[in-house]
């Protein structure tokens, strides 16, 4: 299946979860937000967040500075 991170699009097994995802696209799980389809998913759900195909992620990552 077909899915989108960040504009990027990465074709995954179907099944495949929000975590397994952000491991396929080499993406470090801390220190990020993620929604998907304008939902966000807060970090202990993401291993147990099916992904469907033509979903859309988004990963928002937090900084400092001022």
């Amino acid at each position: 299946m077909d899915i989108i991170i960040n504009d990027h699009s990465y074709s995954l097994p179907e099944g495949t979860t929000l975590s397994q995802a952000l491991d396929a696209a080499s993406i470090v799980p801390k220190g990020i937000a993620t929604a998907v389809n304008g939902e966000v998913i807060p970090a202990p759900r993401r291993s147990s967040h099916i992904l469907s195909p033509n979903d859309k992620i988004l990963i928002i990552k937090a900084f400092y500075g001022g």
